[in-house]
């Protein structure tokens, strides 16, 4: 017979790195698990994912047992870790962006969660200068891989229409 499930966690712990502390300890202290306990499982199951942010979802028993599955990184931390980031820019988006866009860059921004497939546009757009006289054709050619009639939508400040 299945045991009773009292409680369902969610929690990121660096890998190997688990301590009694906060959010592990009061997390589940408050259902009464043997916490070292799984402090010394988790850090054991995690040894080789030192400096890795580890989600580990817990199911907690009502005999205040427990079972746990790690998870992979979060995709942040993958990606700064295979471009060598140890940290996201410390420069504000806004100027770093205004900045790439206003010396011939192209930029890809994304926020919220992301839609995949060939219909989503939620969450992600592709800036370009709209000042650039192929900006249609980089979009469409090169970016988009899309036939060269299809539109785009240029945004401009009201205040720079004139120019």
């Amino acid at each position: 017979m299945a045991k009773e499930i009292k409680a369902k966690l969610k929690l990121q712990i660096p890998g190997g790195g688990a301590t009694p502390a906060p959010p592990v300890g009061s997390a589940l202290g408050q259902y009464g698990v043997n916490i070292m306990d799984f402090v010394q499982a988790f850090n054991n199951d995690t040894s080789s994912r030192q400096g890795e942010i580890v989600p580990v979802e817990i199911t907690i028993y009502e005999d205040n047992s427990f079972s746990y599955t790690t998870k992979t990184a979060p995709a942040s931390y993958l990606i700064k870790k295979a471009i060598g980031l140890n940290s996201g820019s410390p420069e504000p988006h806004k100027e770093k962006v205004a900045n790439k866009l206003v010396n011939g860059g192209v930029v890809g921004w994304f926020q919220g969660r992301a839609e995949f497939g060939p219909r989503a546009i939620g969450n992600r757009s592709i800036l370009v200068d709209p000042r650039r006289k192929d900006a249609k054709e980089l979009l469409n050619e090169k970016i988009k891989r899309r036939e060269s009639f299809r539109p785009f939508a240029p945004s401009i400040l009201k205040e720079d229409l004139s120019k």
